[in-house]
């Protein structure tokens, strides 16, 4: 079994359902750092994703003006997979 880390990007959490995979990673910390440019971007400042969000960090994002959107880490278990 493998386990890789889904980053995911949901628009207000409180009004949308939907949810967009950001990408799909081999390590958490990867995952972070794809995070921390995400953010960096959406709010218009530098962001360090540090162990006290664990796997999730919400932000009002700049760039589209909508509030409490948030950026998860999910740890995925592979039973098989091809290189």
């Amino acid at each position: 079994m493998k386990k890789i880390y889904q980053l995911t990007y949901r628009e207000n959490i409180a009004l949308s359902a939907n949810s967009q995979t950001v990408g799909y990673y081999s390590t958490f910390e990867l995952a972070q750092t794809a995070g921390e440019k995400l953010i960096s971007r959406k709010i218009g400042e530098s962001f360090y994703w540090t162990s006290e969000f664990g796997n999730y960090v919400a932000f009002d994002d700049k760039e589209t003006g909508i509030e409490n959107s948030v950026l998860t880490i999910n740890e995925i278990i592979l039973d098989s997979y091809l290189v």
